[in-house]
């Protein structure tokens, strides 16, 4: 079937595309629950509203081949069975799943307790809290959520926080205690709505990097401009942009020039110049100016889009230290339940073990302890341009020991820039510049586009050209305004029979700089030779010196480039080792080897040949809108801008997230214990110990909320 495709995949994992089955639920639940039980198969997570599923696999136990068999065959099944009969839009399905709910429970809740509070504005007559009241058969309706959780909790034979919770609820109504029973019903519905809140809010924070104008947009067809609906575009599709409109699309400009809004993408401030040739990202904003652009990929295939396929994984892949946070919630469990017994024991005082209960049956302050944090710390992380996977690889960031960077893309520039060039004709360097950007302008290539630049920057307009051919793994054809005009290798003038006697000569200053070197014949003579070097990213020293300070044993360069410029980029910024010449299936090889000796490793890339690498380290950090989908894929953060420092930013943060939620776990305990000790002593009523409960809770929500404004010095100020 032409519906699954692999869209991306690694040696044991593979992300597959079920075409035109977009946010159907009942076919995805009927594939996850098939494919679950294949041998080989690890772990299968679907993601309906861009209709792809991820598979975790055995390689030595079930290919890739017979995985996408599999799925044809059990989606053949499923249609021969039903039709598609739960299409739910993206956004509303998540709204309602995580915010209208919880909502509505809570406020349902409130309004109760603020008919209790202001009752006595209008009767004098006593509130009687008894299960056959009206206040009581309310307050059982309102636990029945709760009630729920109790029936799957005995099913599974387990005890939770719910399965007290609701204990709590229905002792207090039956026991004449109506008013702690709400009032727990409404610290944990207030509970329920903050997390769902806070989740939402950092998919929101993530989503709003890679949100895409979702009104029409005009294409070009048959010489006229016709307005489509943006999820129409197709590839190869001519966009036309005009100031002020948001690009749908990822491609190049085939004509006009703009300024261009990439602050969503690059993090960068300022709008920068893009004209014919350079390629623009969907999610941009036009500033000033007018574009056409060819769609090279559309919908969910742009860049953003795969960004925002990580959302989901962000908020579902939990930190060690949200385990314990559980593991710690389910023993405070055990021991109110012992404590609550004890105390009725030696006290034979129900009010007092209720109180005891109270205080500990709801342990969602120690559960929010970490969740809160890590969500907070993720929000602003995506505020910073920096998509965090998972709370685990932010707490794993501070813990790293040994950080490995590539080098070109991630601590040189990816554009090449133009340094160097020996006019060799009889005509002057501008005319000369003229000449080669002109039989480049068409080229997306990195060094047709630091002519391009050159160019632009000393005020150079192309000319008119009337055929160009790009010669792959040579250069440029072209033939302007009746000039023959060669722009490339060596190769490419040796092809063409260019007279090259003095070439080593003339290649000697540009050798000496370290530079590549670009030939230029006009005509069928050698006219010129340009040299172009990759600037190193700025902010390196500060990265190196940053991560030595703080602990990180060595930092290595792994680079394909040859000895002497990895040796000589090692010294200039302090790093303590390097690996040179290194073929890209190698570099996953020399990670796994510094992993086996006991190290906790970070690698930094940007590119195809990085991904391999990226997956294998235990922190794979993606530089930059300009990386590849596969390395983006691969890692586990991915910096949007091209901003080294956002390493220290992220490194700080993750050190300040776990301090902040060690705090929260003092907060939560320590007033538990406190609590406990007033509720057995006979100094906390049953409303009290509920009360107690409102203000640690709050106490912790306070706390995380500061990880919001946390600005550490010296970071991402760039």
């Amino acid at each position: 079937m032409k519906s699954i495709k692999i869209i991306h995949s690694l040696s044991n994992r593979a992300r597959v595309q079920v075409s035109e089955m977009n946010f159907n639920l009942d076919v995805f639940e009927h594939l996850e629950k098939k494919m679950k039980l294949l041998t080989g198969i690890l772990r299968v997570r679907s993601n309906p509203a861009i209709s792809c599923m991820i598979f975790n696999f055995d390689s030595e136990k079930i290919t890739q081949t017979s995985i996408v068999l599999e799925l044809e065959s059990h989606l053949e099944q499923w249609l021969s069975q039903n039709q598609p009969n739960k299409q739910l839009s993206m956004r509303s399905h998540k709204k309602d799943n995580n915010l209208l709910k919880p909502l509505m429970n809570f406020l349902s809740i409130s309004i109760v307790g603020i008919g209790v509070l202001f009752r006595p504005l209008f009767t004098k007559k006593i509130l009687l809290q008894m299960p056959g009241t009206p206040l009581g058969i309310i307050t059982m309706i309102s636990a029945l959520p709760l009630l729920q959780n109790l029936t799957k909790d005995i099913k599974k034979r387990q005890i939770s926080s719910e399965t007290i919770l609701d204990v709590s609820v229905y002792a207090s109504i039956f026991a004449g205690e109506i008013l702690a029973a709400i009032e727990i019903l409404w610290i944990t519905h207030a509970s329920v709505l903050l997390q769902a809140w806070i989740t939402e809010r950092s998919r929101n924070a993530i989503s709003s990097i890679v949100k895409i104008s979702e009104k029409n947009v005009l294409v070009i067809k048959e010489g006229k401009e016709i307005e489509i609906p943006a999820d129409k575009l197709k590839k190869d599709d001519i966009v036309r942009c005009y100031t002020g409109d948001k690009l749908p699309v990822d491609g190049h400009i085939i004509d006009g020039n703009a300024e261009i809004d990439e602050s969503p993408i690059t993090g960068r401030s300022e709008p920068i110049i893009k004209t014919q040739g350079n390629h623009v990202f969907a999610g941009s904003l036009v500033f000033q100016g007018e574009i056409t652009v060819c769609a090279k990929k559309v919908g969910h295939h742009t860049y953003l889009s795969t960004i925002f396929q990580m959302v989901e994984d962000s908020l579902e892949n939990k930190a060690d230290i949200e385990g314990i946070a559980e593991k710690l919630s389910n023993r405070l469990i055990k021991l109110d339940l012992a404590i609550t017994i004890t105390t009725l024991l030696l006290t034979r005082d129900i009010s007092r073990s209720f109180s005891v209960m109270l205080v500990m049956a709801c342990p969602c302050a120690t559960v929010l302890a970490a969740s809160t944090a890590i969500s907070s710390a993720l929000y602003l992380a995506a505020r910073n341009n920096i998509l965090i996977k998972g709370g685990r690889y932010l707490e794993e960031m501070g813990k790293i020991n040994i950080a490995c960077f590539d080098k070109t893309g991630t601590l040189t520039t990816s554009e090449p820039v133009m340094t160097y060039l020996k006019n060799l004709s009889n005509m002057d360097d501008k005319k000369l510049l003229q000449f080669i950007y002109s039989a480049e302008k068409q080229s997306n290539h990195p060094i047709a586009i630091g002519f391009k630049n050159a160019a632009m920057k000393q005020g150079i307009k192309p000319l008119e050209r009337e055929s160009s051919n790009f010669i792959p793994g040579k250069g440029v054809h072209s033939v302007v305004q009746g000039n023959d005009i060669l722009v490339g290798n060596q190769k490419l003038l040796e092809h063409f029979e260019i007279n090259l006697e003095n070439i080593q000569k003339e290649l000697y200053p540009i050798n000496q700089k370290s530079l590549s070197p670009v030939m230029v014949a006009i005509n069928n003579e050698l006219s010129g030779i340009a040299g172009f070097e990759t600037l190193d990213r700025k902010n390196i020293t500060k990265v190196v010196d940053s991560f030595h300070k703080e602990g990180v044993q060595k930092l290595f360069v792994i680079t394909g480039d040859s000895k002497q410029t990895a040796s000589e980029l090692c010294k200039r910024y302090n790093f303590d080792d390097y690996y040179y010449s290194v073929l890209p299936e190698d570099k996953s090889k020399i990670i796994a080897d510094i992993k086996s000796k006991g190290n906790l490793v970070l690698m930094v890339g940007d590119g195809i040949n990085d991904s391999l690498a990226l997956a294998e380290a235990d922190i794979g950090v993606a530089m930059g809108a300009g990386g590849a989908k596969v390395a983006i894929e691969a890692a586990d953060i991915a910096l949007t801008n091209d901003n080294l420092q956002s390493l220290i930013f992220v490194r700080s943060l993750s050190h300040e997230t776990l301090k902040v939620i060690y705090q929260n776990f003092w907060i939560a305990v320590g007033s538990d214990v406190l609590g406990v000790m007033m509720g057995a002593l006979g100094f906390l009523s049953p409303l009290m110990a509920g009360t107690l409960h409102i203000f640690h809770t709050i106490g912790i929500l306070g706390n995380s909320s500061r990880i919001l404004i946390y600005s550490p010095q010296n970071t991402v100020d760039e």
